[in-house]
């Protein structure tokens, strides 16, 4: 009943009930005499109490006479514990705050920080609150800054403490499968009293009061406010409330260009406790953990729109060397040579309408694969993987072009003059950058062999579609119609004579053998094929290693988290 009574004193004083703290901390005291006497030190803390409820109810004279029958009572008690002098010095110096003799009030509380300090540690929630009161007296003296120092040292405080009895309480640590102690034991399993709690919420909230109107000058300083806060609406079940302030901690750290700060406070680091699951993202303490998909899309979309950034400038730049290269073998083709006898060429008949059938069913199966990977969950690995991928083919098609020059596979082909000066060079990367390399929109340039950039982008997109689609009937059939694309795209090369049979047949291969490599690399990190090569190109752009699963999301998704990023890159540049 004594710790009952004062409990329930204490938490009516945060909650500036003084009026009703009085009759519970007259109750705790008379229990207090029934058991110890009248001369105990126990009897202390309900006379603290007491000289708190009178401070409030502007009766100041009654406060002096409690706090000289506690100050007695510790006086002549031998070896008095410091929680008892601190609480002590914390209720003379409300006292002298009273009274506005503010210059021994923060020496009070100075003493206050000192002992509880010395009883429990600097960081304790028991030190918490001569911090706090020592900033209010501050804040009365104009000293903004320092009174804005104080709370924030409050503030982390009562976070880290909130936040280790979230983790012990609701989290689910591994079992240990080693003899000894788990890590576990060594965090303070213990929960908050009323007390503690009520002062919990009365000095956050009177932080968040004070920071009101200053999100620009302070945003740090106000999230973890709202963090802290966060927390304690969690640790009490308000999930509503705790959504809402973890949403304004994440305007206020966007608004600070730091938003890896409050992912970091989610996700913990220690992966015996699992926060993000247990704040924000698990079922039943929340309702629909958007707020823990909007932080983990920011981050890592974020990630990946870097990766895939360079992987834009890395494919670029392999565009510009594969069409310099077909500029220069133009360069050195010989019209007047004769065509290599092709066993297919031979036979087949020219076919000029045949080069326009295959760049539209290429076309064709390059938007539909478009709009099938921004629909993808994993839109922005794949479109990355798919790049790097062509990358890699054109690169080495680069190197087999620069190697060799074959002569026409037709008679009839057409092909541009030679270059009278250097800056026909330029003019004509261009158009092959606009055409993309089509003929239909006027890329024709002789001396592209060998192999042919049309076969080897139909085989990768097939591949593509046929690895990233379960094998469910209705996707089976896009298969189907995407492996009956790549077959007219090789027909249709074939009958308009732009490529020799060899040139389809180095497509095929280098296609199949780059994508399977890469692919099977980027899942499976740890295998020694490509050590010296390959490893290293996947371990920058592919880590961390996962394996891509097919889930569909909509294109609303993409573009809402490509924006969420859009928008943070441009608040981090913008600072500058």
């Amino acid at each position: 009943m004594i710790s009952v009574t004062q409990t329930v004193g204490q938490k009516l004083l945060f909650e500036s009930q003084y009026d009703q703290a009085i009759p519970a901390a007259l109750q705790c005291l008379k229990f207090s005499i029934d058991v110890y006497g009248l001369s105990s030190i126990e009897l202390v803390p309900s006379y603290l109490v007491l000289a708190e409820a009178s401070i409030g109810l502007d009766k100041l004279r009654q406060a002096e006479e409690y706090l000289a029958q506690a100050e007695w009572t510790i006086l002549k008690t031998p070896q008095v514990n410091n929680f008892f002098k601190s609480r002590l010095y914390r209720n003379t110096g409300l006292l002298l705050e009273a009274k506005n003799d503010y210059q021994e009030s923060l020496r009070n509380f100075a003493n206050d920080i000192y002992h509880a300090s010395e009883e429990y540690g600097t960081d304790h929630i028991r030190t918490a609150g001569g911090y706090f009161y020592m900033g209010n007296v501050f804040i009365k003296l104009g000293k903004l800054e320092i009174a804005d120092s104080l709370y924030e040292k409050v503030t982390v405080i009562w976070k880290n403490h909130l936040r280790k009895i979230i983790e012990t309480t609701f989290a689910s640590p591994l079992v240990n499968a080693t003899i000894g102690p788990s890590d576990s034991e060594d965090v303070e399993q213990k929960e908050l009293n009323e007390a503690e709690l009520a002062e919990a919420k009365h000095s956050l909230i009177a932080i968040l009061n004070f920071r009101v109107g200053k999100e620009v000058e302070l945003p740090k300083k106000n999230a973890q406010i709202y963090i802290a806060m966060a927390y304690l609406n969690f640790y009490v079940k308000e999930l509503d409330q705790t959504n809402s302030l973890v949403r304004k901690a994440m305007r206020s750290l966007e608004s600070a260009r730091n938003v890896d700060n409050l992912i970091d406070e989610v996700n913990c680091p220690n992966e015996k406790y699992s926060m993000i699951k247990t704040i924000l993202c698990s079922t039943p303490f929340t309702q629909n953990g958007v707020v823990c998909d909007e932080l983990s899309t920011i981050k890592q979309t974020r990630n990946e729109l870097i990766k895939l950034i360079l992987t834009l400038l890395l494919f670029h730049l392999c565009l510009l060397t594969i069409f310099v290269v077909i500029i220069l073998s133009n360069e050195r083709m010989d019209l007047e040579a004769q065509t290599l006898r092709d066993i297919f060429l031979d036979v087949l008949p020219y076919r000029a309408w045949a080069s326009n059938v295959a760049e539209l069913c290429l076309l064709a199966n390059q938007t539909a694969f478009i709009a099938f990977f921004f629909c993808h969950k994993k839109r922005l690995v794949i479109f990355r993987r798919y790049l790097l991928i062509v990358c890699i083919g054109y690169l080495l098609r680069a190197i087999a072009i620069i190697s060799n020059v074959l002569p026409r596979s037709h008679l009839t082909m057409e092909c541009i003059p030679r270059m009278r000066n250097t800056k026909e060079i330029f003019e004509r990367i261009a158009i092959l950058y606009y055409s993309g390399g089509l003929n239909i929109l006027g890329g024709r340039i002789c001396g592209n062999y060998f192999f042919s950039g049309h076969a080897l982008h139909a085989s990768y997109l097939n591949f593509h579609w046929k690895y990233y689609l379960p094998n469910s009937m209705m996707y089976s059939t896009i298969k189907r119609i995407s492996d009956c694309l790549t077959i007219v795209i090789y027909s249709s090369i074939l009958l308009s004579h732009n490529h020799y049979t060899l040139d389809l047949v180095g497509s095929f291969l280098v296609s199949s053998l780059s994508f399977s490599v890469y692919t099977f690399l980027s899942e499976n990190p740890d295998k020694a094929l490509g050590r010296y090569f390959w490893l290293p190109m996947v371990n920058f752009f592919e880590h961390p290693f996962e394996e891509v699963t097919f889930q569909l999301t909509g294109p609303v998704e993409g573009i809402r988290s490509i924006f969420l990023v859009i928008r943070d890159i441009y608040a981090r540049i913008t600072i500058f």
